[in-house]
């Protein structure tokens, strides 16, 4: 197991899979059910479910590429539930070629359960993370939709952005790559 002084990423997959249990809870299901289908503009009636709590939630990981190693990391450490189907992460290295970058991740960003911010000095100085990836995320959050978790990747001054407001992870918000 990896350890980064007083946090592990076991603690990370701990408490995120404590998130998903409250994300896939009934009044989340009946938050999504109750919003009108795309295509009949209907509501979803009880016994249709939109999602069903059988599926793996969707993560969707925001990161600078300078932070790839504790992506990995992170990936590494959620790998078993993965794979016994509590969740399914993208992250933008899993783009094919010849996709369109840009349209591959406004889909994922678009349609994930779970939004992980891995928040660093690079991610908040990325101007792609900042202007596309946290806005929109702080959008969907807003209107209820995913649940955004800040991950304290490395120190930097966060408090103020827009996702400041959330609980984010380790406990107490101690940087992974520095705490201890």
């Amino acid at each position: 197991m990896q350890n980064y002084g007083c946090c592990t990423a076991d603690h990370f997959s701990i408490t995120i899979l404590a998130l998903f249990d409250k994300a896939r809870s009934d009044s989340y299901w009946k938050r999504l059910n109750s919003t009108p289908d795309p295509v009949t503009d209907k509501q979803h009636s009880d016994d249709t479910k939109v999602l069903s709590t059988n599926q793996p939630a969707t993560i969707f990981f925001s990161y600078s590429h300078k932070d790839e190693e504790l992506r990995d990391e992170l990936t590494k450490h959620l790998s078993i539930l993965e794979r016994n189907g509590v969740i399914s992460g993208w992250h933008d290295r899993r783009i094919a070629p010849g996709e369109e970058w840009a349209n591959e991740i406004d889909e994922w960003m678009d349609t994930a359960q779970v939004i992980l911010l891995l928040i660093s000095s690079d991610f908040i100085a990325s101007d792609y993370c900042w202007n596309i990836e946290v806005k929109r995320a702080m959008e969907r959050h807003e209107a209820g939709e995913p649940c955004v978790i800040p991950i304290i990747l490395r120190p930097v001054n966060w408090s103020s952005a827009p996702f400041g407001k959330l609980q984010a992870l380790p406990q107490n918000a101690k940087p992974v790559a520095t705490c201890g």
